[in-house]
């Protein structure tokens, strides 16, 4: 019998035993007791078929595509990708897991957080290591710690920067050796980031592999030039080498052109010290911009018979954020670029180099000039090809949505200190890169914040010369502005006038702004008959292109940037009939182009609007929890006038009203349906504008179980009356021990005319009525109706415990994993 079928009869043979055991209290009947057991158990079945289970017989998990583009003549390399052993912490049966790939994209495994265990045996050959050997990651997802042969390497944190330990010592030459790595992705308040707007993919998620290096060798090269725009540039080189004895060595400089021919040779002999630095006046230079990517090659080499050497490949270009916007050489810049964020349906973050290619190469064809990695660093492959591609890029680090209470943490800090140093070190000689992004939609209003982006744009600044900038969907309150060389406005509404006003506001920070554009969803083909509503490809397309042009009328910014050049997983999302997908890609996760890529494409290339067809047919712009207020109100005033002086002791009499109506099975009916109607609209606003703190605080599991419950406002209806109705069954209990006398159907009556203040309340947020004037009015006005029916104890019961309960629930839930009540008492400091 399958794991969970067996798991699930245990339940319910546990729940039936549980029922019969409860039954025994004095005033409850079995069916009473297994009325109230039934969500509890309900719960931990469901919970049961949403935990992970792999399932490594399917064929649905695709092989791995390395990127293996390594080919330096003076380093030899093992890759250690494909095939590995692997098992999640509670399995004890290794499986066949290949790298680099996420083991998100094993069937059972796909929304699985938490620990992982990879291993496998490596042989270097007898004479093959060069004196110094090196393991060496370019990314793993999140917490890495890595064993040889049992024995602790080291550990890294971080996602999706590269990382190396040196081996030398766990390695004996042409010997078999155990490799195990430890992962876990797990977010917590100290991970960069502590909550996702995408898939939080673990395991090796980019390639793996040995490398042996001469004793003595180059470690890092950085390239710095600086064009005076007439066809010469000042050219500097600083070299970090590995010479722990401080050996004197020869070494050799070749730069050549971006057509091959050597344009400058130099020779420092007996150099001892580990920098090396070295600069030139080129003439008659190419500048690299998107429309002549002229790149450069740098060559460092120890020079003696087999002697290490680095080879870096680099333009020559200025860059510039200053009060008349962005230049690029010297020129105006306007940028129209997409984010990318590299997701695919079976290989998750890790996409092969052919798929980074093919969706670059979209990227330019369309005709956008820039792109945007973020909120985290693209792989290596991905730089070199907008190098070569002549695509501008804007790379982040994954601050992300950001609480004060996490920059001020001392994990955080240090979690986003190590990305910030690793991305730079990696990409700073890239020439397509034109800034570094620092945060993104943090409390950046806060002395927090301040002190966190005033740290990193210091780091930046001392690894690089590039600009820094933020990322802030409220300018008018922006207070890192003055720290950064230009800002990006990331405003959360579509709306174009409230996207002008989000510039406008930025305007009076008087540093560039670029814009990255909200993205518009669109999960219903073009062509449909409700062609223009919202969800269509046709609104998506309307929507981005009336944002577009209104930017680039107005000429306010430095351009702008839509989101994404395709549809992402994110956890946040999961309700609706394709839970765990954002939709507001202008591709398809499996790359089939959106009618707004092509209007787009077309905008950008002919400078002309295309007609978008939309359909005549007029869409209904209620949905269905609207409808059913409305329904609430127009029964309500049915019912009120029908008998207005029996239905009128709802609102100061409920045991008026129960013993006034002619019928209690009537009385229930109509509060029980209409009250839980009205809750369902009060669910249905919240989930789908929750905040990402609270989302986050939600594990993954219950998260599973939500998404096959509510995929649509029917299921969600449904679920949210069969809840409530459960709640006043309960409740009624409750009250039978309080009232002992009272007929237990006549109870259920009672609690159900009770609960009308809460209706109204639900209805109050369906009409955007103020939430805090809202919740004193109806709570002094429930106070009131249960004190008249259910006296002190009854009151205490629906206004303080009930309430007090669900709050504690979720205030539970946010502390345990964002430590919420530790700002608060900061803050009341």
């Amino acid at each position: 019998m399958h794991r969970k079928h067996a798991l699930s009869l245990t339940w319910f043979a546990a729940y039936l035993a549980a029922a019969a055991g409860l039954s025994i209290a004095p005033g409850l009947g079995f069916w009473q007791s297994a009325a109230l057991l039934a969500p509890p158990v309900a719960l931990l079945i469901g919970l049961s078929w949403s935990a992970p289970n792999p399932d490594f017989s399917s064929d649905d998990s695709s092989p791995a595509e390395p990127i293996e583009d390594l080919s330096n003549p003076s380093r030899k390399v093992i890759w250690l990708n494909g095939p590995w052993e692997f098992k999640i912490e509670r399995e004890k049966r290794w499986r066949r897991l290949d790298v680099p790939k996420p083991w998100n994209s094993v069937p059972g495994l796909k929304y699985y957080t938490g620990k992982a265990r990879y291993r496998r045996i490596t042989r270097t050959p007898a004479g093959w290591s060069l004196g110094s050997l090196f393991l060496r990651f370019r990314g793993a997802n999140y917490f890495t710690q890595v064993y040889i042969d049992g024995k602790l390497v080291g550990t890294h944190t971080g996602g999706f920067t590269p990382f190396e330990f040196d081996v030398a010592d766990f390695f004996a030459d042409g010997g078999d050796h155990e490799i195990e790595i430890a992962v876990d992705n797990s977010l917590s308040r100290s991970t960069v980031p502590n909550v996702v707007g995408w898939s939080n993919d673990g395991g090796l998620l980019r390639e793996v592999y040995l490398e042996t290096r001469a004793p003595i060798h180059i470690d890092d090269i950085y390239i710095y030039s600086e064009p005076d725009l007439k066809g010469r540039a000042d050219i500097a080189f600083i070299a970090k080498i590995h010479n722990p004895k401080l050996e004197p060595r020869n070494y050799s400089i070749q730069v050549y052109s971006p057509q091959g021919a050597v344009i400058h040779e130099h020779v420092v002999e007996g150099w001892t010290m580990q920098t090396l630095q070295h600069r030139f006046r080129a003439q008659f230079v190419s500048l690299w911009e998107p429309d002549n990517p002229a790149l450069y090659r740098c060559r460092v080499s120890v020079a003696e018979p087999g002697g290490d050497e680095l080879n870096f490949k680099f333009g020559v270009r200025s860059f510039e954020a200053g009060p008349d916007g962005l230049l690029l050489n010297g020129k105006p810049t306007r940028l129209r670029g997409v984010s990318v964020l590299s997701d695919s349906p079976a290989r998750g973050a890790s996409l092969s180099a052919d798929a980074l290619k093919k969706d670059l190469e979209a990227v330019k064809a369309a005709g956008f000039n820039a792109v945007r990695f973020g909120p985290m660093p693209a792989h290596r492959k991905a730089l070199e090809l907008c190098d070569r591609m002549g695509l501008l890029v804007l790379q982040e680090i994954p601050v992300w949505r950001t609480l004060a209470l996490d920059l001020s943490d001392p994990g955080y800090q240090q979690a986003a200190e190590t990305q910030l140093r690793e991305m730079v070190l990696r990409d700073r000689n890239r020439a397509c890169l034109l800034a570094w992004g620092l945060a993104a939609r943090i409390e950046s209003d806060t002395s927090e914040a301040r002190w966190f982006v005033e740290r990193m744009a210091a780091i930046a600044r001392g690894l690089d010369a590039r600009p820094v900038y933020i990322s802030t969907s409220d300018p008018s309150r922006e207070t890192c502005a003055d720290i950064v060389d230009f800002l990006a406005v990331e405003p959360d509404v579509k709306s174009p006038e409230r996207v002008e006003a989000a510039v406008d506001a930025a305007a009076a920070l008087n540093i560039p702004r670029v814009v990255f554009l909200p993205g518009a969803a669109a999960f219903r083909s073009a062509g449909s008959r409700q062609a223009g509503a919202p969800g269509t490809e046709e609104n998506q397309a309307v929507a981005l292109l009336d944002l577009v042009e209104r930017l680039d009328a107005s000429e306010r910014d430095s351009g702008w940037v839509v989101s994404t050049l395709n549809d992402h997983r994110d956890p946040g999302i999961f309700y609706g009939s394709d839970p765990f997908m954002r939709r507001t890609g202008l591709m398809t996760i499996e790359r089939r182009d959106k009618l707004a890529f092509g209007a787009l494409a077309t905008y950008i290339k002919e400078n002309v609007r295309p007609e978008i067809s939309v359909a005549r047919l007029r869409t209904p712009i209620t949905t269905i929890s609207k409808s059913f207020a409305l329904l609430w109100i127009a029964f309500s005033a049915l019912f009120l006038a029908l008998n207005p002086s029996v239905i009128s002791k709802l609102a100061y009499d409920p045991k008026g009203f129960v013993s006034a109506y002619p019928s209690p099975t009537l009385a229930v009916f109509y509060v029980t349906l209409f009250t839980a109607l009205s809750w369902a609209v009060l669910f249905n606003r919240f989930f789908r504008s929750a905040p990402r703190v609270l989302l986050g605080s939600i594990d993954m599991p219950f998260l599973i179980l939500i998404s096959r419950v509510f995929r649509n406002e029917f299921t969600l209806f449904l679920v949210t009356y069969a809840s409530l109705i459960w709640f006043w069954f309960f409740n009624t209990t409750l009250l039978s021990f309080f009232m002992p006398g009272a007929e237990f159907y006549s109870l259920l009556a009672l609690t159900a005319a009770v609960s009308l203040p809460d209706v109204t309340f639900a209805l109050a947020a369906f009409f955007r009525v103020s939430l805090p004037v809202s919740f004193l009015l109806f709570n002094a006005w429930k106070i009131f109706v249960c004190l008249m029916a259910l006296g002190v104890s009854g009151t205490i019961l629906f206004v303080l415990a009930g309430p007090a309960a669900v709050i504690g629930v979720l205030a539970i839930l946010i502390e345990r994993k964002f430590h919420i009540f530790k700002y608060l008492r900061e803050i009341a400091r």
